[in-house]
């Protein structure tokens, strides 16, 4: 945690989740026509869960000292808080 050395693999891997949940999300409205917003709700929700599950619950500005460096210099100080 905080190092730089995974800042590009999780960038990769985060990128690949939203396109999965991106093409689960389009094959449910798709397929069987549920419809957009309550597809794109139900995949909130799930997404929420998986990240606060994985994460161990880690939700607060405090919480942001484990992210690497490269990742605190790339965005605006207000989006820690």
């Amino acid at each position: 945690m905080g190092q730089d050395g995974r800042a590009a693999y999780a960038l990769a891997l985060t990128l690949r989740m939203g396109l999965g949940g991106g093409a689960l999300s389009g094959l449910g409205i798709a397929l069987f026509g549920v419809p957009a917003l309550v597809m794109t709700l139900a995949m909130n929700g799930t997404m929420q869960g998986l990240t606060l599950g994985l994460s161990g619950g880690m939700t607060c500005g405090s919480c942001a000292a484990y992210a690497p460096p490269v990742v605190h210099a790339s965005l605006p100080a207000a989006l820690w808080l």
